[in-house]
């Protein structure tokens, strides 16, 4: 290609035309030979247009591909933003559905608890005004009790009294009347050998079992309560 550059360069030093005035008288004197020097670079560079062309014309590809990378990176970023943010709700909400249930599983348990406990206490309350009631009638009947005759009866009084007592919260002032009525009770099955105190029997009686209905009464509402919140 530069050889080929070369030979036209030289053949058009070669070939030029003078120019000269079209009014000048010709001139018969001789003249002396005119030299031309032609010189040459020693290094032609041609610059090819088409390999610019060619070059430029990747440039929109690059652009894409980048354009194209960095819409990937992006997707990767937001779905592992999205899969974190999802990964932090999911244990939030088995955290608030764990707590949910251990609320709920305590709730019922308390009232499960309250329940059987209102029930204990009313069966050991039947059982002692019961024995209160059987002794407090022998005793008028037979005069006096002895350990040899009623002493199973007063030993299972006893024991409902003592296990009464110590179910109920003598802190609590609807608690403590019923402990009181117990044991007003007790005493007076114990001692009654007149009517008057027979009377007096009937009225601790009486007074025992409605101190006891105000208490289950409470705890009814609490039950009642925990089941509509």
């Amino acid at each position: 290609m530069h050889h080929l550059i070369k030979t036209i360069l030289i053949s058009l030093s070669f070939n030029c035309c003078i120019v000269v005035d079209a009014n000048a008288q010709p001139d018969n004197t001789a003249k002396e030979p005119i030299n031309i020097t032609a010189e040459l670079p020693d290094e032609i560079i041609v610059s090819s247009k088409g390999e610019k062309n060619e070059n430029n014309s990747f440039m929109p590809w690059i652009i894409a591909l980048g354009i194209g990378m960095l819409s990937i990176l992006a997707n990767v970023i937001v779905a592992y933003q999205l899969k974190k943010s999802n990964k932090e709700n999911i244990s939030a909400q088995l955290d608030n559905a764990k707590d949910i249930a251990l609320a709920e599983f305590k709730a019922n348990l308390a009232t499960q608890n309250r329940q059987d406990w209102i029930d204990g206490v009313r069966g050991d309350l039947s059982q002692l005004i019961s024995f209160s009631a059987w002794l407090a009638m022998h005793e008028v009947e037979d005069k006096a009790l002895t350990l040899e005759v009623h002493g199973d009866q007063i030993q299972k009084l006893k024991y409902f009294q003592a296990k009464v007592n110590l179910l109920l919260n003598p802190i609590k002032a609807e608690q403590k009347r019923v402990i009181d009525g117990v044991n007003s009770l007790v005493l007076a099955s114990l001692s009654s050998n007149s009517e008057t105190e027979e009377s007096e029997f009937l009225k601790f009686e009486g007074e025992l079992v409605a101190s006891s209905r105000a208490l289950f009464e409470i705890h009814w509402e609490k039950i009642k309560n925990s089941f509509s919140e």
